[in-house]
């Protein structure tokens, strides 16, 4: 299954929430109101103030994504990745709701699995 346009929107228009697993494989959750949808798999996150979220992306790239709109939701999982530097970087600096933020990393998530929950 792929991020259709309605799911795109809903992605972009939410917070979603984005669940890691630490080192002792305990879950890690956080909320991310900006998330952009960058292919029809890809998901691209900016880390402005993250800390465990990122340790835990680089020992182990499996996450979720979870959200709740419209009385319904969807759970996406995938791998991350965890860029320093680059393209995406430079992408994740000119989004308006990144202004006078630091913008120290970009994940992007490789979606695929999506599940659609009533």
């Amino acid at each position: 299954m792929e991020i259709n346009n309605e799911l795109k929107k809903l992605i972009e228009s939410n917070v979603i929430s984005l669940s890691t697993l630490n080192k002792d494989n305990s879950p890690h959750i956080i909320y991310v109101a900006c998330v952009k949808v960058i292919s029809a798999n890809k998901l691209l996150i900016t880390d402005n103030y993250m800390v465990e979220t990122k340790e835990n992306i680089l020992k182990n790239n499996k996450v979720s994504v979870a959200l709740l709109a419209n009385g319904g939701g969807y759970e996406l999982n995938g791998i991350a990745e965890y860029f320093f530097d680059g393209r995406y970087i430079n992408q994740i600096k000119n989004l308006v709701e990144n202004d006078n933020l630091p913008c120290k990393g970009a994940i992007v998530i490789n979606v695929k699995k999506i599940k659609k929950m009533a």
